[in-house]
């Protein structure tokens, strides 16, 4: 495979993730939904598809689905297990985002890491 094979494959990778991201943000109009834009975020972390507006566009949408899932009446054990399942997989993404010389990116994600962390503990008493 040549160089201007390998450029057309990753133009194309990066276009499909961009799709698929925009499908899924689409699809996800209201607050308590866009925890499935930070689930296609971290899938696309996964299949080293390391763009920094894509982990933005994630972590934001995790913030708005944290900030609706913080005004309920009422937080059942599925919200509480997906915040629990995102926070640890915010942890991987900085880790992977640190491991691949991303340290601008990196750092942002911890950042909001540790808000989140510290608003779960207040959220679910710990």
């Amino acid at each position: 495979m040549g160089h201007a094979d390998r450029e057309e494959f990753y133009r194309h990778k990066f276009n499909f993730a961009r799709m698929l991201l925009d499908d899924v943000a689409s699809a996800s109009p209201k607050s308590g939904d866009k925890i499935a834009i930070f689930e296609m975020m971290t899938w696309l972390v996964d299949q080293e598809v390391f763009v920094s507006e894509f982990v933005a566009r994630g972590v934001h949408a995790l913030s708005l689905w944290w900030d609706d899932v913080e005004a309920r009446p009422y937080i059942d054990e599925r919200a509480t297990q997906l915040l629990k399942r995102s926070l640890s997989r915010l942890a991987k993404v900085e880790r992977t985002l640190e491991h691949r010389g991303k340290d601008d990116v990196a750092s942002e994600v911890k950042a909001i890491s540790i808000d989140l962390s510290y608003r779960a503990a207040k959220l679910l008493g710990g």
